[in-house]
């Protein structure tokens, strides 16, 4: 298997770098053990794979405005803790109003209730209940209005709170004739939903992490049977399908508002799932179980970077058809007119960090490209979604190819352009999609204040002079879109992530801009 596996490579800072001979054994162990079960070699298939090119955007050239959800305030005044879908359609119809035509967002699969990152999931196949609104399915379901949600103390995002308090206003309403009866016509169309609500029902009583669970609670959540022997009761499991028919339904419903009024709703499908998280714990067999994603050492994490998440097994993937792939691209396609793929790199090459290795001790392992693309290209099209590749940093030439082939909108970020004497040192690539950063980066306020080209005049630079001239710049560009974040309408100098970091505040701010 060692055609799978480059061992040296150039890393983020320009130095050649080889894998160490553990860390080769390890990796070339992994794939060995799913060829000898009775998978097929990656590029089994036809020698020649047909490209198929991305759903072209529908939408005018345009603009429009990211926040994570968990960010977003409706006021003031003190809430459950986290932005919700109803706040998510009201920022959709005033940005509709003032002309715009896509309204981002951060994932929104689900997490451990604590879990702040939405780029650590349970699973990409599954949305989280935190976002939902319960005041919405009360009026979907036709029922008595439910009691406002309890706020969160403090300033910032309260994942646990809102998990918790949102829960609490469903759970009265699950066990009506309505939600049943709207759960008995949901399910049939969502299969495998089951499974998950065992998952979840079982983590709430026993772990998060599954891998800790007894025999006998890892046999009843996975074949199903008597839940009672687990210390579940039915009504359990069938609230967990309740919570998810209840996201998912005011997901579709946004979305469907969101194509009447003329915007797009962009989610966001992050690169991975967590160790200990459902999608690896129910297929195990297509991830490579004792190895991390990770990255290999750049100027800003000169150690490497292993972001403890699951890759999936090249050759599991290709003896599956893709299964997993296409599972994934679905559940958040049937929800949105266009879809960020995190990490696109990934399509072609993911970086593996063994488990028994440091840090920047891995190697990049490579993936069947043409055929994970051509599974990408065939379910944007069967659900008229724009594909958007995350193609920021140290990616080959080879993803930027392919990404042009297939018509694949990457991403064009101002701030890392920006030259003296305070200008875009290149033309923005036509069909792009352009902002001033990401939320890995600074806001530009902050970024104005410490990274900014310098000004030749020795004059102090207004932030905000400055963010319309390079949004108006942007503007003129010929990128398909251009999207302005909350932080950075506000000029919010507070860093929502940094990335290495874990805890605190990251993910965590609130906006200061509210809809009231």
């Amino acid at each position: 298997m060692s055609d799978l596996v480059q061992v040296s490579y150039v890393d983020g800072t320009g130095r050649q770098r080889e894998a160490s001979a553990a860390t080769r054994a390890a990796i070339e162990a992994t794939l060995a053990a799913a060829e000898s079960s009775g998978a097929g070699p990656v590029g089994a298939g036809p020698e020649a794979v047909e490209v198929r090119r991305c759903a072209e955007w529908t939408g005018d050239r345009g603009w429009g405005v990211f926040v994570a959800l968990s960010a977003l305030r409706v006021s003031d005044s003190a809430d459950h803790g986290l932005g919700d879908l109803s706040a998510l359609e009201e920022l959709g119809v005033i940005v509709a109003e003032l002309g715009g035509n896509v309204v981002s967002t951060l994932p929104l699969c689900a997490t451990r209730p604590d879990e702040a990152s939405p780029y650590s999931p349970l699973t990409r196949r599954w949305f989280d209940e935190r976002w939902v609104d319960p005041a919405w399915v009360a009026r979907r379901l036709g029922l008595p209005a439910v009691e406002t949600r309890r706020p969160a103390e403090g300033d910032l995002a309260d994942t646990l709170h809102a998990w918790s308090q949102t829960r609490e206003a469903l759970a009265p309403m699950a066990a009506t004739p309505q939600a049943q009866a709207a759960i008995d016509e949901w399910m049939p169309l969502h299969r495998g939903v089951e499974v998950w609500a065992r998952f979840k029902a079982a983590a709430r009583l026993h772990g998060w992490d599954p891998r800790e669970w007894p025999e006998v609670v890892d046999g009843v959540v996975r074949e199903g049977g008597d839940v009672t022997a687990i210390g579940l009761e039915p009504a359990d499991v069938r609230f967990e399908v309740f919570c998810q028919w209840a996201v998912q339904s005011q997901l579709a419903q946004v979305h469907e508002h969101f194509d009447e009024i003329g915007v797009g709703l962009y989610l966001d499908l992050p690169v991975g799932v967590s160790a200990a998280s459902f999608d690896v714990w129910e297929h195990a067999e297509w991830f490579a179980t004792d190895m991390s994603i990770g990255a290999p050492p750049d100027r800003f994490f000169p150690e490497g970077q292993n972001w403890g998440l699951r890759p999936i097994h090249p050759i599991a993937a290709v003896a599956t058809d893709h299964a997993y792939l296409r599972a994934c691209l679905e559940a958040q396609m049937r929800h949105c007119r266009l879809l960020r793929i995190d990490h696109v790199m990934g399509l072609h090459r993911l970086f593996w960090v063994p488990d028994s290795s440091p840090d920047g001790d891995g190697a990049y392992v490579s993936y069947p490209a043409d055929e994970q693309w051509n599974v990408v290209m065939e379910t944007a099209g069967r659900f008229g979604v724009t594909v958007v590749g995350e193609n920021v940093g140290n990616v080959p030439d080879e993803v930027r190819t392919a990404m042009e082939d297939r018509r694949v909108p990457g991403l064009f970020l101002g701030q890392d352009e920006l030259r003296p004497p305070f200008r875009i040192a290149r033309p923005v690539p036509s069909g792009c999609v352009a902002s001033l950063n990401t939320h890995d980066l600074a806001p530009f306020a902050a970024w104005i204040a410490s990274d900014a080209p310098g000004d030749t005049t020795g004059d102090a630079i207004d932030p905000r002079v400055a963010r319309d001239h390079v949004v108006a710049e942007l503007g003129l560009s010929d990128a398909l879109l251009v999207l302005v974040s909350e932080q950075d309408l506000t000029l919010d100098d507070r860093r929502f992530n940094l990335p290495g970091s874990v805890g605190g505040t990251n993910w965590r701010y609130r906006s200061r801009l509210t809809l009231a």
